[in-house]
Parts: C-alpha cells; sequence; structure tokens
C-alpha cells in the first residue's frame, strides 16, 4: 500500500522524514514559558525519523539585517529533557548528559527562503542550533512520541519549553 502524499511528500528526504511541529501548542505555564501540542503524521515504514526537539534558526530579513549568532547564546546541553517512544523512555536528561543531541551552530549552505515574508520582517533562515535526534524506523502500525523540554533562553531572560505529543501511524511503502 502507498501513502503518497499523505506521508508527508517533502517531508522525505532519501531514507529521512521530517517530523512535522505541532502549530496548535497553547500556552501552559508562564515560569517557565511552556506550550503543549500535538500533531498526527503518517510515514513509511523504513523511514528515519528526524524530530526536532529544541533550536533556535537564525534568520535574514526583508531591511538587509541578518541574525548574528553571537546575540543568541543559548546553552541546549543544559535543557531539561523526557522524550519516550510508546512509553519507552529514550532520553532522560536526569539520568545522561544531552551532548550527543547537541546540534552546533550551523550554517546552512543556502539560505532557505521562506515563500513569503513573516509578520515580523523575517524572509529566509541562514543558521541553526539547538537539540534533535534521529528515531530509527518504526514498525507497521500506530505509535506515539511524548516530548517533555525546557531550555534557557538568557538573550530573552526566560526559560522554554514545548510538551509535545505526536500520533505516529506507519504503513508499509
Amino acid at each position: 500500500m502507498g501513502c503518497g502524499s499523505a506521508c508527508g511528500g517533502e517531508q522525505e528526504i532519501g531514507p529521512l522524514f521530517l517530523v512535522p511541529l505541532p502549530t496548535n501548542g497553547v500556552q501552559i505555564s508562564d515560569d517557565p514559558l511552556i506550550f503543549q501540542g500535538d500533531t498526527s503524521f503518517t510515514v513509511r515504514m523504513g523511514r528515519t525519523l528526524v524530530l526536532p526537539m529544541s533550536f533556535f534558526i537564525g534568520e535574514t530579513y526583508v531591511d538587509g539585517t541578518f541574525d548574528d549568532p553571537v546575540n543568541f547564546p543559548t546553552d541546549y546541553k543544559a535543557s531539561s529533557l523526557l522524550l519516550r517512544v510508546d512509553g519507552r523512555v529514550v532520553v532522560d536528561s536526569t539520568r545522561s548528559k544531552l551532548d550527543c543531541l547537541y546540534v552546533d551552530l550551523t550554517y546552512f549552505p543556502q539560505p532557505i527562503v521562506y515563500p513569503e515574508p513573516t509578520g515580523y520582517g523575517s524572509n529566509a533562515a541562514i543558521w541553526m542550533t539547538g537539540l534533535g535526534i534521529l528515531l530509527p524506523p518504526m514498525s507497521s502500525g500506530e505509535h506515539i512520541i511524548e516530548m517533555q523540554v525546557v531550555s534557557p533562553l538568557p538573550f530573552w531572560g526566560i526559560q522554554l519549553g514545548y510538551y509535545n505529543t505526536w500520533y505516529v501511524t506507519v504503513v508499509q511503502p
């Protein structure tokens, strides 16, 4: 059985599947500032899931300015993180360091130009840093990924977190 666009189409890069972020997040805490959301997606068997956890994207703006990473210091390895897949703990920052999940400052080979400028005037992504993980291919059927992450953002003077749940349907290719 194929899944065509139901599997994400542009979310597949070779054997990788870019996990979509929930867009329905609601604020559940002020200090730390935490948003909770969920989403569902379908993926073909054999795909490795690329799961972003907590990250910052540096951008360019229509006025010609750009984000300088020096202005956005964050120690993502100091985040608190709990990741479960089907109830099984995959990452728990109280038991292990987050070094293996850390993505150091990475400039994109080419700016990722947005279809249209954002409401705050950015027009392209140029770099990123943060936490992410590659999850191995899942068996056919229904799965649940649950994540709770809170990261210090000293440049904004806050801790920012996401409590996200993904409902995953894995189908035969």
